[in-house]
């Protein structure tokens, strides 16, 4: 049935018209015949024509036809042959539909579609059948076209996807390269439509793209669009649209190029996923969960409803990381941010904010009491053990709740804020528990980006002052050293002990600039003092060391210089907590090891309030053991304070340390101590915190070689 002289390609263009014609028209049989003068040079049939010699081109007269008894009438009343009634009898045929087809407004051939029953095609099937014959004449032109000039070999052999089409999106040619890149072959695709093959979501958009560009005269379009293989897999296209139109404008054609950029796609999300999430979590990273927050407060106050963040603190991580090491420690992260999405489940959005530090947002919230219960459910949720290497941890944190919404307008960055500050009120509960953002809380925050804003410029305007308390010997009363106590002279607020400004230095990072501060004014003290008084060059000075500094790689030359200043041989001591410590041990081991090298005491201060075990103690680089005041006031009086102490001074003994006791106020404790075998003895009863020049008497007093004070 198909000539030599036509490609397979204008074949397969007209086959699927004519099964395409069979489905809209309900027809038994379809011919198409294709048609130069009165010569047939193309028959394809389907149905009852198939592998059939009939002439379906000499049906074109009669638009519709009835088998009528023994005539066979048109439309308009025509008899139609008898010698084509003849051949269409032999068929089995009762009603015929037939309709030319047509090039640059010319017909060259006839697409018929017959039934076999008594059931007549009605109107509607001869329109469908006139489209279809629209389609095949775009088909025909388009492969007249391409043979003229050479185009066709161009398009075949083209190393880049190419494709003509109707303005319907019915592919009428389609080279090896465009099948290929969609994971097609040529013949698969001739007669579908592109639509047939894009993906759902992407169908809309799609035709919108195209109607507009034929609507508004352009001559292209370009878009990426997801297209769908035939065994399900997805590629991204970049495709571009050419329209052809005629001298007139009129569209009737589309040229359509496709690039795969599957790869490029995925590498560009892959990015933006890397952008947007934290990589070891996979949750969402700080920047863009404070995008999502700022979304969804704007989304409750035009909806008029609520929203909670909590931020969720992990508590003693770091002794966790230190315990089980990073690999560990990472994943004990993963595990909890597992169970916090499960936790929250559709219901909010979790963000992972720093390495302890999660965030989760919930919307429509009901009340204080509904965003309360479900931080309770977070906590629960991180309560069974995390097992880790057969090891079980405890992952317990603490939370911190801010509720935003219609009836609290406040922005993404106020409401993370203000969780953030409630989750450090719940830690300095004790941890473990959740704490509510209120006006009281708001009050005090406000207060400390106060003391902050006042505390930015304290070492530049000179308001930082020195205070420095005695260190007795409990064994003779002779004056064994002084600890440089820190106090800020605040412009409005007057003299302010640490408690009212040390933790917001802390948190700020401002407390590196004025440990430098500290340390640089204690040792220029310490070196008048021992100029003045050469005899006691003995006299150690102590100097509070936080964890920042310890973390600072200029401390080593800083001490270096604050020695220089106290004098060849300076006793000097620095004091770091066992908190400090273990917040950042493996640094701070290795530059206390360094000080100790070069002849710098280290001092443990504070021991028994924090979480490091005695094996730990043991290890740490150390000479001085300070037993907290907190012990030191329950001698005598708490059986289990004096038990507590006494194994301080014990292992600070074996471990060829000197014992010193905080908070001694009473002659009873000093002596108890000096029972014990303590070493010295700070506290009011030694002396209060003073300025160098009120501590002149005391120095004269040691100067002689007397003692200070007599227990």
């Amino acid at each position: 049935m198909l000539s030599r002289e036509h490609d397979d390609g204008f074949a397969r263009v007209v086959r699927a018209l004519a099964a395409r014609a069979t489905d809209l028209t309900g027809a038994d049989g379809v011919i198409i015949g294709i048609t130069n003068g009165p010569t047939v040079r193309f028959r394809f049939g389907v149905g009852v024509f198939e592998d059939s010699d009939f002439e379906a081109s000499l049906l074109v007269p009669p638009a519709r036809s009835l088998l009528e008894g023994r005539g066979m009438r048109g439309d308009g009343g025509e008899e139609v042959s008898p010698g084509v009634r003849a051949e269409i009898e032999r068929h089995g045929v009762r009603s015929v539909i037939s309709v030319p087809v047509m090039t640059n407004k010319r017909q060259c051939g006839v697409m018929t579609a017959v039934r076999c029953g008594d059931v007549p095609f009605e109107n509607g099937q001869l329109e469908a059948l006139t489209w279809l014959a629209g389609l095949a004449g775009d088909a025909i032109e388009s492969a007249w076209a391409l043979r003229t000039d050479y185009g066709w070999l161009a398009l075949e052999n083209a190393p880049v996807g190419m494709a003509a089409s109707a303005l319907d999106g019915t592919f009428l040619e389609v080279n090896h390269a465009f099948a290929a890149c969609l994971g097609w072959q040529p013949h698969e695709l001739v007669g579908r439509t592109f639509q047939s093959i894009i993906h759902s979501e992407d169908v809309d958009l799609s035709q919108r793209l195209l109607d507009a560009a034929i609507a508004d005269g352009s001559t292209a379009f370009r878009i990426e669009e997801r297209c769908c293989r035939p065994d399900g897999s997805v590629v991204w296209a970049d495709l571009s649209v050419t329209i052809v139109r005629d001298a007139a404008g009129e569209a009737h054609q589309l040229i359509s190029q496709v690039v795969d950029v599957t790869d490029r796609v995925r590498a560009q999300r892959l990015l933006a996923h890397r952008a947007s999430h934290d990589r070891l979590t996979g949750l969402l990273n700080r920047d863009r969960f404070t995008e999502v927050v700022a979304t969804a407060a704007a989304s409750a106050r035009q909806r008029g409803t609520a929203l909670a963040v909590l931020f969720l603190n992990l508590d003693r991580f770091k002794v966790v990381n230190e315990s089980i090491g990073h690999e560990g420690g990472d994943a004990v992260l993963c595990e909890v941010a597992h169970r916090l999405r499960l936790a929250v489940g559709r219901r909010g959005t979790v963000g992972r904010f720093g390495a302890d530090a999660f965030a989760i947002l919930c919307e429509d919230v009901r009340d204080p009491d509904d965003s309360r219960l479900i931080a309770s459910h977070l906590l629960a949720a991180l309560h069974p053990p995390v097992v880790v290497a057969d090891r079980e941890i405890r992952a317990a944190a603490s939370v911190g709740v801010a509720l935003g919404g219609a009836s609290r307008p406040v922005s993404a960055a106020a409401l993370l804020r203000e969780a953030d500050a409630a989750c450090s009120l719940a830690k300095a509960r004790g941890g473990g528990t959740v704490a509510m953002f209120d006006d009281a809380l708001k009050d005090k925050a406000e207060e400390r980006l106060d003391v902050e804003a006042a505390l930015l410029h304290a070492v530049s305007r000179e308001e930082l002052r020195l205070l420095y308390q005695p260190e007795v010997e409990l064994r003779t009363g002779r004056l064994a050293g002084f600890e440089a106590l820190l106090r800020w002279e605040h412009p409005t607020l007057g003299l302010l002990a640490p408690d009212g400004f040390i933790q917001v230095a802390e948190e700020s990072g401002l407390v590196v600039e004025m440990g430098h501060w500290v340390l640089a004014a204690a040792a220029e003290q310490m070196g008048a003092w021992r100029r003045r008084w050469p005899s006691l060059s003995g006299v150690s000075m102590g100097v509070n060391v936080a964890a920042r500094q310890l973390a600072d790689p200029r401390l080593p030359d800083l001490v270096a210089s604050a020695r220089d200043l106290a004098g060849p041989g300076a006793p000097l001591c620095l004091e770091v907590t066992e908190t400090e410590l273990l917040a950042s041990a493996t640094v701070a081991q290795g530059v206390l090891a360094r000080l100790r090298r070069e002849g710098v005491r280290v001092a443990l201060d504070d021991l028994g309030t924090g979480y490091a075990s005695l094996a730990y103690v043991a290890g740490l680089e150390a000479d001085v053991l300070k037993v907290d005041r907190r012990f030191t006031a329950g001698l005598g009086e708490h059986r289990t304070h004096t038990a507590v102490v006494a194994a301080i001074v014990s292992l600070g003994h074996s471990l060829g340390h000197s014992v010193v006791a905080e908070g001694v106020e009473t002659e009873a404790q000093a002596r108890l101590l000096a029972e014990l075998g303590c070493d010295i003895a700070q506290g009011y009863l030694c002396g209060r915190p003073a300025d160098p020049d009120e501590l002149a008497p005391i120095l004269d007093r040691a100067a002689s070689g007397s003692p200070i004070f007599s227990f």
